[in-house]
């Protein structure tokens, strides 16, 4: 079956801004090799140079291979927003295809979304692409209320992110939190507050009749 009509670099130009940040796709270079689907005629990878850069999957995302992050990390200031980098401690292990947890993270980009693809940097090298769970403004607004900004969020409670942020907008359902799951999120959390609450009242109840003459 032949290509969509559509010019396959003009396709991944698009699905490359709208992904990782208006701008980035300028870094692509001229001459790209594509691979078609023999079914439907849509592409299914892209390469840069001999490289595999990018397979399309069927929600219309791109799983960046690691030399196609890193031409992007290369040629493009604005992709290293998408990007991570955990503390040394960590970078052997996530070298052999293991997972980054927040508390191993030293720096997050500023365009990490819930189902993002990341690269995870160690310094100028990609050593992994993967897919963010948290979004950067989570990490950023709720790490240091336990005293300690180490990208571990401890003090839950006092937390007052606004799950709103990243609530799927009308004809969105990647990278973003469907409507009902957000509901379910702010019931979570005020039972939570409420909970502790009363437990801070029966503690002070407690400490108030022992602490009364008899």
């Amino acid at each position: 079956m032949n290509p969509l009509p559509i010019d396959p670099r003009e396709k991944v130009c698009r699905h490359i801004d709208a992904l990782f940040g208006t701008g980035v796709s300028d870094a692509l270079p001229a001459d790209m090799r594509y691979e078609f689907s023999r079914r439907t005629g849509r592409i299914k990878n892209f390469g840069i140079g001999d490289r595999l850069a990018g397979t399309f999957r069927t929600d219309g995302g791109i799983a960046l291979t690691i030399a196609g992050a890193q031409y992007f990390f290369d040629n493009s200031k604005q992709f290293r927003e998408n990007c991570v980098t955990p503390v040394q401690e960590a970078v052997p292990f996530v070298s052999e295809g293991r997972s980054l947890f927040c508390r191993h993270i030293d720096w997050c980009g500023s365009n990490i979304k819930v189902g993002s693809d990341v690269a995870v940097i160690d310094s100028t090298n990609v050593i992994a692409v993967g897919v963010a769970i948290l979004p950067t403004a989570l990490m950023k607004q709720c790490d240091a209320k336990d005293g300690v900004a180490d990208g571990m969020i401890f003090d839950a409670l006092g937390c007052d992110f606004d799950p709103e942020i990243v609530a799927c907008k009308a004809g969105q359902d990647d990278a973003c939190i469907a409507p009902q799951k957000i509901a379910a999120i702010r019931e979570v959390s005020i039972h939570r507050h409420q909970a502790t609450e009363a437990l801070g009242r029966l503690r002070q109840d407690t400490e108030a009749q022992h602490s009364s003459p008899v």
